[in-house]
């Protein structure tokens, strides 16, 4: 008999590089995941700016503005990870972020295993 955990309710949002907020052309470059319940919060990024560049033909100082960006708003989740008690949580975070580095409103997903789902988003 295999024994299947419980599901706990998770929410996941998308972190997006937006060069234009105009046109709203995005490239996603990570995801956030937070499961209240189970106490769980981490971020996954791209480790490089291959989509970005390949998207908007950026180079140079413009990519290096984009990798600075993404290095500090991944500073910034882990060092207020404890603050992310609740979807609400999120929603006021992601609302609180300017430039070209986006997250989306926070999607429920059900979650097995946190850190498992993480890396299949």
């Amino acid at each position: 008999m295999n024994f299947q955990p419980m599901p706990t309710r998770g929410y996941y949002s998308l972190i997006q590089f937006c060069p234009d907020i105009c046109r709203l052309e995005v490239a996603n470059m990570g995801v956030v995941l937070l499961c209240p319940e189970a106490g769980f919060f981490d971020i996954k990024l791209a480790t490089n700016n291959d989509r970005v560049r390949r998207f908007f033909s950026l180079e140079g100082a413009q990519l290096t503005r984009v990798s600075d960006a993404r290095r500090a708003l991944e500073a910034r989740f882990r060092t207020e990870r404890e603050r992310f008690q609740s979807v609400e949580d999120l929603l006021q975070f992601n609302r609180s972020l300017g430039g070209n580095l986006l997250v989306t409103e926070p999607r429920p997903v059900k979650v097995y295993d946190p850190a498992m789902e993480l890396e299949n988003l």
